[in-house]
């Protein structure tokens, strides 16, 4: 498993900038702009087998287990904001998974569909992969997406991640890329 070297020091920046986007590890403030991603059903029809938009319910645990990983692991999901307007763009970030009963750290993210086709999942990305090498010490990162989900899974080639394989996860197929440092 990709191990953080020195889990005492290594921690992620809870704030961070890209070019065009802000990001704040998320907290409670942040339920009503992850209610808006994750209640979108455009968004989840690119992150879940069924596609259905999250209960309130749902979303809440989310935002729980997120605000978890951040304590736990000292990384986690950041919401974006674009720094010119100040709308919000989506999450991204780091966590911890299992795939197929082996432990990994996951590159993620989500955009609300107006930030689509813009680059903004690759530049993200892109900040994400530099956080878990260069701040976190991690040899090894993956990221996953339904094999129908295109758009995503060329955001894992830009950035340099190497498709690996296909496998189930929740009864559907998904591809699984990694890239090492």
């Amino acid at each position: 498993m990709s191990e953080i070297k020195d889990r005492q020091i290594a921690k992620a920046p809870e704030s961070v900038e890209t070019e065009r986007v802000r990001g704040e590890a998320i907290c409670e403030r942040h339920y009503d702009d992850l209610a808006r991603l994750l209640g979108d059903e455009r968004v989840m029809a690119t992150l879940s087998a069924d596609g259905q938009a999250l209960s309130e319910e749902r979303i809440r645990e989310r935002l729980e287990n997120h605000q978890k990983d951040w304590v736990n692991d000292g990384f986690g999901f950041w919401l974006w904001w674009d720094k010119e307007s100040g709308d919000f763009v989506g999450r991204g970030g780091l966590r911890r998974i299992e795939v197929e009963g082996q432990p990994e750290v996951e590159i993620a993210y989500a955009l609300v569909p107006e930030f689509w086709n813009l680059g903004i999942a690759t530049e993200v990305a892109g900040y994400t992969l530099r956080v878990a090498f260069d701040d976190l010490g991690l040899d090894s990162v993956v990221a996953m997406a339904l094999v129908r989900n295109a758009a995503s899974r060329w955001v894992m080639e830009k950035i340099g991640m190497e498709y690996e394989r296909d496998f189930m996860k929740l009864g559907q197929q998904h591809s699984l890329y990694r890239i090492r440092r």
